[in-house]
């Protein structure tokens, strides 16, 4: 799967676990789960339910995503 197959959205965090997972809520109401990469898991980020992230999602799987913590345009 190529880059360009994927897309981002923009998300709300709604539930974090110990293990980096993070529960977010799309602006259609629908709840998924995401992770940070590895290269992001190194910058000590603290993240809060209701902050905006970015998310990338495959076409393939809606059920997660990945998060891209730096790119967040709004």
């Amino acid at each position: 799967m190529s880059r360009g197959d994927c897309f981002n959205v923009i998300a709300e965090v709604v539930e974090v676990t110990p293990q980096k997972m993070v529960k977010v809520e799309l602006s259609n109401g629908h709840q998924l789960w995401g992770h940070t990469s590895v290269r992001e898991r190194e910058k000590v980020i603290k993240l809060l339910p209701g902050d905006k992230v970015s998310v990338v999602l495959s076409p393939y799987d809606l059920s997660q995503g990945r998060m891209i913590l730096g790119e967040n345009k709004e």
